[in-house]
């Protein structure tokens, strides 16, 4: 059955959404008294044009048919978009994850294509967010009961809960409805933008609604070129509902420059319209190499025993392979075994690796019967006949439907050129995704200063959390977070001991917005030889995450660095800023 719809208003042959060619296809069966049968031909070429810590922007050749192709973009095998054209940009992707994609054709006769070729893609662990700080304007002044505090909310990095008393929302009553204001930013000189988002806040007890959003850019601040209409997201990553934080975000067309940015929301009539923060990204251009240069395991052959189940194979290098498994178990990335207690996995890392710590991925899902393992056996060998305990991991805490990492470190790193990874389980499905042995960490235990000391709530124990490579998890009771209120930035400097290369610059930070704990809005990375004058390398900011999630700011290093001190300076709200680690690589 052919179901499609307008009224007099519509003119058949330019509707929407492709109806113009269910208007053809009815009209066909009309004529013939049947309806077509024959197929599109499969979209081809499909690939990436750029993508961040939480968006992607994708391409592919298009199909033919004899009325007209449309499209099904699906990610890990479930359908999250419809286009007529050949593109579509996919907004609310998890930071640090594997995605894959197909994208289907179909007419509307309802036949569909085979699908294209998967294309796997790993998101950014932090998007580069330009303009903070920058100067803007309010075409409607903010309500004197949610105001633009100092006029610098919008452009402060600081994302606010969901909760209107939060005084990092700017209100404004919309009345007639529709009536648009606008903000206008000036990013100082003209820089490449890929990605807008205007985040908002919905509460229909307060008559907060979610506005319609459009963006423009210019480069004289007066003629500006429509980029267009927003698409809302949830923070976490499902459709926008009631009292929630939302965005309305847009992927732009191409890579355009441009020194002013004007957003233009409107709204229902009397109503509240709440806004904390735009962000104005840069994103990444085609393809990423999946996991980055922290694992002397990818690429290296193992074996493992027994076998992973026909029904969730190892397709070959699965778990040395970079790529990292979603929330799904159907995702292709993870490799299941039933029925045992124990299994265990061999890497041969090729050479003698002087090796600082271990990290294993494996999926919950309790609907599932996956369990994560009740631990996890770190193993190194010189010679693959005797093994050396390096560390013990046990389960840690964990939420449903989640990849939990199981990460361990050696008290002093080891050498070996063989890997172990013993994993004890139940009879239960297991299932894992990638096993990554993790290069030394330069500043692992080494002595650090920090400009504002923890607060006695949750302090730094020993004055050596900051090194101890411990990860936090997303309780703000975890011993391993140190947290620091009422500054606006602090600074971490750690003395390396000697000269040694530093080309990765990590940290990792707390979001729990019950407890007004924020993520910093950058972390900004310099060396130094001397500890007196220092050189910046760069800075990255920290992805949007779910609430107690945790979220790090990466930066990695276009040519080799060395230095005796590396030093961290945190820019934050001055709520509540929870940090965990810094680490260095080379």
């Amino acid at each position: 059955m052919i179901n499609f719809s307008y009224d007099h208003y519509d003119t058949p042959t330019l509707l929407p959404e492709g109806n113009q060619f269910y208007h053809q296809t009815w009209l066909n069966f009309m004529a013939t008294g049947s309806v077509e049968t024959a197929s599109p031909t499969s979209p081809s070429a499909l690939s990436v044009l750029k993508f961040g810590a939480d968006a992607a922007s994708l391409t592919w050749t298009g199909s033919t048919d004899n009325v007209g192709a449309m499209y099904y973009v699906l990610r890990d095998g479930v359908r999250v978009g419809r286009t007529n054209t050949p593109g579509f940009h996919d907004y609310g992707l998890l930071p640090d994850h594997t995605y894959t994609y197909t994208v289907q054709a179909f007419d509307a006769a309802g036949n569909l294509s085979t699908p294209t070729a998967p294309l796997s893609i790993h998101t950014l662990s932090s998007n580069t967010v330009l303009g903070l700080g920058a100067s803007y304007t309010a075409s409607t002044p903010s309500s004197g009961m949610y105001p633009d505090q100092g006029g610098t909310e919008l452009l402060d990095g600081v994302t606010a809960a969901p909760e209107y008393t939060d005084p990092s929302w700017q209100g404004r009553y919309i009345a007639p409805a529709n009536t648009p204001f606008s903000y206008t930013v000036d990013l100082g000189t003209a820089q490449v933008i890929d990605e807008l988002a205007l985040d908002f806040m919905i509460d229909s007890r307060a008559r907060i609604f979610a506005p319609g959003v459009s963006y423009f850019g210019s480069t004289n601040g007066v003629a500006f070129t429509p980029l267009g209409e927003a698409t809302s997201r949830y923070l976490g990553y499902g459709s926008v509902g009631d009292r929630q934080w939302a965005e309305s975000a847009l992927i732009t067309t191409g890579s355009p420059s441009f020194r002013y940015i004007r957003v233009t929301v409107a709204n229902k009539d009397r109503s509240w319209t709440f806004n904390s923060e735009l962000r104005i990204v840069r994103m990444t251009q085609g393809p990423r190499p999946p996991i980055g240069p922290l694992s002397f395991a990818e690429g290296r052959t193992y074996t493992s025993a027994p076998a992973a189940h026909p029904s969730y194979p190892d397709s070959g290098g699965e778990l040395t392979d970079g790529v990292i498994g979603s929330a799904t178990y159907a995702d292709p990335a993870w490799q299941g075994r039933a029925g045992v207690t124990d299994y265990t996995v061999t890497i041969d890392l090729g050479s003698q690796q002087s090796i600082s710590g271990f990290e294993t991925g494996f999926l919950r899902s309790d609907a599932g019967s996956i369990a994560p393992p009740s631990f996890v056996r770190y193993q190194v060998s010189s010679d693959n006949v005797n093994f050396t305990t390096a560390t013990v991991v046990n389960a840690p805490g964990s939420t449903d439907n989640a990849r939990i990492p199981y990460t361990g470190f050696a008290a002093n790193p080891v050498t070996g050129r063989y890997v172990r990874v013993q994993v004890k389980t139940s009879k239960a499905w297991s299932m894992l995704d990638e096993i990554r042995v993790l290069k030394t960490d330069q500043a692992q235990d080494k002595g650090y200063t920090v400009t504002t000391s923890a607060h006695a709530s949750y302090p730094d124990t020993g004055s050596k959390e900051l090194t101890d490579r411990a990860v936090g998890s997303g309780s703000i009771y975890a011993p391993e977070w140190s947290g620091r209120v009422g500054v606006s930035a602090y600074t971490v400097t750690v003395d390396l001991g000697s000269v040694r290369p530093a080309t990765v610059f990590r940290s990792g930070f707390l979001r729990g917005d019950a407890a007004a704990v924020r993520l910093p809005s950058t972390v900004s990375y310099s060396i130094s030889m001397d500890g007196v004058t220092f050189t910046p390398v760069g800075s990255a900011t920290p992805a949007s995450v779910p609430d107690l999630s945790r979220a790090t700011a990466t930066f990695v290093s276009t040519s080799p660095t060395s230095a005796r001190y590396v030093r961290a300076v945190v820019t934050t709200s001055t709520q509540w800023s929870f940090m965990d680690v810094f680490e260095v690589f080379n």
